[in-house]
């Protein structure tokens, strides 16, 4: 996660229908707010009356927003540089440390952002977004359905962030070991503010963003994934809603109903372009199945149907671009994804 790399602006929609995934990731027809502090380690004003504000932040806007902590490039706490630098561009302001954001607009008065939070969460929602999350093999891997309530045409990205919570550390005016809530450190992709669409869409469609990041387990029970629905026009990114879930830790498919593919395995993993992948399906799984490779941005890159014995192989395109993926088993209404990385 060293680069920025911009993605190409996809016009293919991917209707979200998965029957297996409806109760679990059920969107809620809520309009949520993000409350950004850009702050640093060093900052004394960070470390006191901005540590103030961040905390009472949390406590007067809970269930109409999320409330995260954006440190500088030269704080301790900085999240990887692509994402830090781009982000911090985006939340402009006074320029200043500490500085709040709320829904990208700065406030320099509290009460002024808590009164604009109260007024977004009286708006109704263009689109809602439900998050299926999991971790597995040192790796977290999440699922999100953005659904529309209102028809939405130009292009929306949707940027999942790793959250930590009740975090130790140094601060200045706090001490060594204050506690950091809600500190981003990382984004799910090398791109700050996600995988982007171009859309057309009516009330009641959806369309599926999938991610997977290699992540250490070490404060797995501090971890949530933030995800954000982010429109784009005119070169700049605006703020469309939000919604966040902790980190599963158990396997993201272990999460869907009706699911008769449970211990399936593929490998290799990772694997190379134009590989074979070999895929061991249970033995009470019997007849035709269906077998699509997926971009983690929704997009169908290959179809395969085998024959279900214990042992199937499906050879990868060989124009794959390394990066994660998705392996997605269906049979009737069972259905099963598995994460894939190719390799360089």
């Amino acid at each position: 996660m060293n680069a920025i790399l911009r993605s190409a602006f996809l016009s293919i929609i991917f209707v979200f229908c998965l029957a297996s995934f409806t109760h679990a990731q059920e969107v809620q027809d809520k309009q949520m707010s993000l409350v950004v502090k850009k702050t640093a380690t060093w900052c004394s004003n960070c470390g006191s009356w901005g540590w103030q504000w961040f905390k009472e932040l949390i406590e007067d806007t809970d269930g109409d927003a999320y409330t995260i902590a954006l440190h500088s490039t030269s704080s301790q706490l900085k999240p990887p540089m692509d994402l830090d630098g781009s982000l911090l561009a985006h939340f402009t302001g006074n320029g200043g440390f500490p500085t709040f954001f709320v829904n990208s607009v700065a406030g320099s008065n509290y009460n002024a952002l808590v009164n604009a939070v109260t007024a977004a969460s009286t708006q109704d929602p263009i689109a809602g977004l439900g998050i299926l999350t999991g971790y597995e093999n040192g790796e977290i891997a999440c699922q999100g359905k953005v659904e529309f309530f209102e028809p939405y045409a130009g292009e929306l990205f949707v940027g999942y962030y790793i959250i930590e919570d009740s975090l130790v550390f140094g601060q200045t005016a706090q001490g060594p070991n204050a506690i950091h809530r809600f500190v981003l450190r990382d984004a799910m992709e090398a791109k700050p503010f996600g995988n982007g669409m171009t859309l057309d869409v009516q009330p009641g469609e959806s369309v599926l963003f999938s991610s997977v990041q290699a992540y250490p387990a070490s404060a797995l029970d501090r971890l949530s994934l933030l995800g954000v629905i982010w429109t784009y026009a005119n070169g700049k990114y605006s703020y469309l809603n939000s919604w966040m879930e902790p980190v599963v830790n158990a396997p993201l498919s272990s999460l869907e109903q009706n699911n008769h593919f449970s211990g399936t395995r593929s490998f290799p993993n990772p694997a190379a372009a134009g590989q074979s992948v070999t895929l061991e399906l249970p033995a009470s799984v019997q007849g035709l199945v269906n077998v699509s490779l997926i971009q983690n941005d929704g997009r169908i890159l290959q179809r395969d149907v085998i024959q279900a014995e214990n042992r199937q192989e499906i050879t990868l395109p060989e124009s794959l671009a390394p990066g994660s993926y998705f392996l997605r088993l269906q049979q009737g209404e069972s259905r099963h994804t598995l994460p894939l990385t190719i390799q360089k």
